[in-house]
């Protein structure tokens, strides 16, 4: 049986930092850890939108990630 161990979650964002010698865009990804997994996805958005807002560069695209720890029990 398997057990569900330490959740985590945390937000991404991928950033527009320039363009390359061909105008394609340059993008940088920062990570803000450490979010309560309990956060709805309505809330993490919110929590999100008000972090991009303090970001020097635009963001392009936001991202939740959420991890488990799975723990083996023995039988």
């Amino acid at each position: 049986m398997v057990m569900i161990g330490t959740e985590i979650s945390s937000l991404q964002f991928r950033l527009m930092t320039g363009e390359d010698d061909e105008g394609q865009p340059k993008l940088s990804t920062r990570t803000i850890g450490r979010v309560k997994a309990e956060l709805t996805d309505e809330e993490a958005f919110e929590l999100g939108t008000e972090i991009m807002g303090l970001q020097k560069n635009p963001v392009s695209t936001l991202y939740r990630v959420d991890r488990k720890e799975l723990i083996g029990s023995e039988e």
